[in-house]
């Protein structure tokens, strides 16, 4: 005779019933666990869903409340602005500097260092003065160490940023990239930077022991190495020059046409610049200078410089 238990259909049932009765707990952890990871990881995740759809906006107004929002959440966005910053359009690669700004020091420091070899030029002299503008050590330390780089993208960004820094490792790296750098490009920014640091100096004396800008500047006087393009400066200024020629009512005011020859520049001609801004002389190449000669002329410079800038010093009741 068959046992009633084995044939009953609460027997059988009873398996699958143990079964549900363990499995359902899990479940519900899992689910409390994925909630709780949602809650926890929520700006991490929005931060990647804005980063995409700055990606995917045109409109002005749509990327800038997609900027604000990734740096609302600060250290959340890392991951975003790291995607951002690796894309392969280059606006949103520029986007991704300003994006770095409410990063933790590190990270910031890092994502700009590697965009600061970008291949787009405004990018890579995005990245380098938003560094240079941290203030922090390591930042200046990168620069410094970019500044003598073979990449040439790299050294000529880190040369403009340079100009920023007022500090004596600042100002040696410039004069060491514009004395001896293998790119004509490099030199000649450097040049550009040496004489925008000289214009905030209120003493033209040598910064170190091993940097005298306006040496530099008059020796690069004798650089007939050629480059091709705007420098950092130059293209500021004509940023500038286009805007007021474009906007409202400052449209009609006159701005001097950028004379520059994007072919046949070359070194002296920037030094020759700076210094010709800095002395209020007309200041020639010297080729065939002896260090004589060159010493005498520094000297003559100096001098320049310094009653230039008592002569400012007087225009404006020696408020400067």
């Amino acid at each position: 005779m068959d046992d009633p238990r084995e044939s009953s259909p609460e027997t059988a049932e009873s398996p699958a019933r143990a079964k549900r009765s363990v499995w359902f707990p899990i479940a519900l952890l899992v689910m409390v666990a994925l909630f709780i990871l949602t809650v926890l990881e929520r700006n991490r995740i929005r931060a990647h869903w804005w980063a995409m759809r700055l990606a995917e906006c045109r409109r002005v107004e749509d990327r800038a409340y997609y900027s604000n929002s990734l740096l609302a959440v600060g250290d959340a966005a890392s991951g975003a602005v790291r995607r951002l910053a690796r894309h392969e359009r280059a606006d949103l690669r520029a986007l991704a500097v300003l994006a770095t700004a409410r990063l933790p020091e590190p990270i910031r420091v890092s994502e700009l260092a590697r965009l600061m070899a970008d291949e787009d030029q405004e990018v890579g002299e995005s990245a380098a003065l938003a560094l240079a503008l941290t203030g922090n050590e390591e930042a200046v330390r990168l620069l410094v160490e970019a500044v003598g780089s073979e990449h040439e993208g790299r050294a000529t960004c880190a040369a403009a940023a340079l100009s920023r820094i007022e500090s004596p490792s600042a100002c040696a790296a410039l004069c060491e990239a514009a004395r001896g750098h293998a790119s004509a490009l490099v030199r000649a920014q450097a040049v550009e930077s040496v004489g925008l640091w000289l214009t905030t100096r209120e003493d033209p004396e040598p910064a170190t022991a091993t940097c005298d800008p306006v040496r530099v500047l008059v020796l690069a006087l004798r650089d007939e190495a050629t480059f091709g393009g705007a420098l950092s400066f130059e293209r500021q200024v004509a940023g500038a020059a286009a805007n007021l020629r474009g906007n409202g009512p400052l449209a009609g005011v006159n701005v001097m046409e950028d004379s520059h020859d994007p072919n046949g520049r070359c070194v002296a001609d920037v030094a020759a610049e700076h210094l010709g801004k800095l002395t209020s002389r007309r200041i020639e190449r010297g080729t065939a200078w002896t260090p004589v000669a060159i010493d005498a002329y520094v000297g003559r410079c100096r001098e320049w410089i310094s009653e230039q800038r008592r002569l400012r010093t007087n225009d404006t009741g020696g408020t400067e």
